[in-house]
Formats: structure tokens, sequence, C-alpha cells
């Protein structure tokens, strides 16, 4: 029934209060990541309230603090199959145990489109610079070429293979292509895995729902909040929504298969995540990051002519430490394997506040127990020559 309403874009009606006035009015959501139906209240001037003995009576719950005291899980690469689109549930959310969650809680989590990024990205070696590359100027196509490369092997679901259901040009969704392989292949797709398909395209801009390509906008099912953009990436893995610090240009990767309440196979969900330029598929969370990339590029340049040949990395996912998961800026690294040979570059927001301080502190320490740390102010990312400097000093 909830599923039903849901379709026809519907209220469910509530007789808590009897046959007194309107009656108070639920509406049927449905939560992906959770591949289930729940009931949100409809509240309003003039709307009533639920009694308070009906289950849906219930006092707003203060999400604003931030979380006190638990260490969220580390952020890892996706394992299994990479699908993101899941079929229409048929289970209905129960009540939560408010005893259960800490006061203060804020919801937090990584869209999973962004963690099948990062992880289709890490595993092409997007975010890495070695030192034998350092006088090749990579192109947009090579950078797509890695990035296919990099899929093969991955399963989207049970013998689908993710290599089958990728695209990267958006002419390919615009001219219906992309709709037309998914079409083809419903029948052979599992019952309990959606038919799907990702399209994953450079952008200059991107809007609350259009996405500007080289090829023509490409517009996100009106029913989806708003396409998600990366926004600065804490210790602890928080995203945030339709905040453009980092600025363009964009990766965005597009899930593409029928909307919820049926109709067309268009995209229905998208993630746009900042990068270095369309040369380096190197994501970024602020446009600081940018002038650190160069810097360290023009580094490991006067190193490797010095004879010390060092890697860049731009972690994607938390690294293990004794005391705890952290997630640097930029890494660099020796051939070699002891910790000396091992540099974090940490940008430092002089103008953090208390809790932003202590998190940084917090990371500062952890990346200490594994090797050598430079923290370089914010503004001063393009001081290639003190940058140059302290990481000669730390290689020895």
């Amino acid at each position: 029934m909830v599923r039903s309403v849901k379709q026809q874009k519907r209220w469910i009606a509530c007789d808590c209060i009897g046959e007194v006035g309107q009656p108070p009015l639920l509406a049927p959501a449905y939560l992906e990541m959770a591949s289930t139906y729940y009931l949100r209240r409809l509240t309003g001037h003039g709307r009533p309230e639920h009694h308070a003995d009906c289950p849906f009576f219930r006092p707003s719950f203060d999400y604003q603090l931030p979380p006190t005291n638990n260490e969220p899980k580390p952020l890892r690469p996706v394992e299994g199959f990479l699908d993101s689109l899941q079929p229409l549930g048929a289970n209905l959310a129960q009540r939560p145990d408010e005893t259960s969650i800490p006061a203060g809680a804020k919801p937090r989590g990584v869209p999973r489109l962004a963690r099948i990024l990062w992880t289709l990205i890490e595993a092409a070696g997007l975010n890495s610079l070695t030192p034998d590359k350092v006088a090749v100027q990579r192109s947009i196509l090579q950078e797509f070429r890695k990035l296919r490369k990099g899929c093969e092997g991955e399963m989207l679901a049970p013998k689908k293979l993710l290599i089958d259901h990728l695209w990267t040009h958006s002419r390919d969704l615009l001219s219906g292509k992309v709709a037309e392989r998914i079409e083809a292949s419903k029948a052979s797709w599992p019952p309990d895995h959606k038919p799907q398909a990702y399209l994953i395209v450079f952008a200059r801009s991107v809007s609350r729902h259009s996405i500007d390509t080289v090829d023509g906008a490409v517009h996100v099912h009106e029913e989806v909040d708003q396409i998600e953009i990366a926004t600065p990436v804490d210790v602890e893995g928080a995203i945030g929504r339709a905040d453009q610090k980092a600025g363009g240009p964009y990766l965005v990767i597009l899930a593409v298969g029928e909307p919820l309440e049926g109709g067309p196979i268009q995209p229905v969900r998208a993630f746009a995540q900042p990068i270095i330029s369309g040369h380096y598929f190197v994501p970024v969370s602020r446009p600081e990051e940018r002038d650190m990339f160069a810097c360290l590029r023009a580094c490991q340049a006067r190193l490797l002519h010095e004879g010390r040949g060092l890697s860049i990395k731009r972690p994607l996912f938390d690294l293990e430490t004794p005391i705890g998961p952290v997630r640097p800026d930029y890494v660099m690294r020796t051939g070699e394997r002891t910790p000396r040979t091992q540099i974090f570059i940490q940008l430092v927001d002089e103008d953090a506040d208390d809790s932003q301080q202590k998190k940084h502190n917090q990371s500062v320490t952890r990346m200490a127990s594994l090797g050598y740390v430079i923290e370089v102010p914010l503004t001063a990312a393009q001081n290639g020559d003190a940058i140059y400097e302290a990481i000669r000093n730390a290689t020895g």
C-alpha cells in the first residue's frame, strides 16, 4: 500500500484523532540506502498533529549538534557489486529506538555513488603520479582510457561486468544508446538487481539538476533532490550537498535506470566530484588543493633531477594507523617502505574553529605515527620553494 501511494504521488490520512476536522497526513518516501519505505509526517499551518498515543506522534529530534563521542567507521572502497540502484523495496521501516540514538547525533554518510567513483579512480591509479611520468603531460583521453582500464574485472551485478554498462560520452546518453542497452539487457538481469548503467563524464559546471558537458546538457530526474557535489571531506568522511567551494571542473558519475515511480530510462542520481583539471582526474575538495598539487608536481620534478624519485598520491580512503584512521591531503613516497620515506602533506586552515583545529591536530598525530608530516597553511599552498625545502629535508 505504501509503495502504491508513493508511485501515485499521493498522501495517507491518519485516523488517530477521529473524524474531527482535517486528518493528520503522512507522505510515503523511499530510502535508497536501506532499500525500504518510510512515512514522513506532513506538518504546516492549519495541519493538525497526531494524537499523543499515535505511533506517528513523535517530537522533532535535534540533529544540529555535532557528535562528541562516537568514532565513525573508516572510509573504505566499495567491495562486491558496484550497483547503486536497488529494486523497489517491499519493507517498511520500523519506528527507531530513540534510546539508542546518542544525544546530538547527526546523520553522516558518504553517498554510494561517491564511494563507487572513488573506488574506480583508485583502481585506475588516477589519483597517483609516479616519478617516471613527471615529464609526461596527461590528457583527458588518456584519463578516461585509464579509468576504463581500472573498471575491468569489476562487477555491476552477478554475471554483469561493469565495463559492459559504462559510458564516458554524454552523446551516448543523449542519443538513446544507453537506454537501448539497458532495455535490451533487462531480461538477463537477476531479479534482486535493478537494470542500470553508469555514465562518467567531464563537466565544466554543475547546477541543481543539470550537468554541462561538451556534448550538451544532461538532466537528472526531477524526483532527485539535487545533484550531490563533494565538499571538504574530513577525517570522519562527512559529505555535504551542493557546496561548490572547490568549483569546477568536475568528474560526474550518473546512475541511469528507471525512476522509482516508473517512466522512461534516464539519469536518476548523480554525484559531482571536483578534480584538478581535464588532464588530471585527481579529486579535490577545496581550491587550495589544486595549488598544492601543482606545487608538488614542480617539487617532484626538481627532486627527480637530483636523483630522488618520489610519487604523489591523493588518498581517497582512510589509511590505518596504530591510533586510528586518517586521510591526508597528499602523500609522497620514495620506492622504499620505511616510515621516514613516507611524507604527509596536510593543508592548515588558520581560520578554523576549535573543533576543526582539534580534528586537524588529531589527524597530524595519527600521520606522524606512519611518517613525516609537513603542514602547509592554505595561504602558502603556492609557496613552491618552501615546500620543496621541507620535502627535501624530510627525505634526508
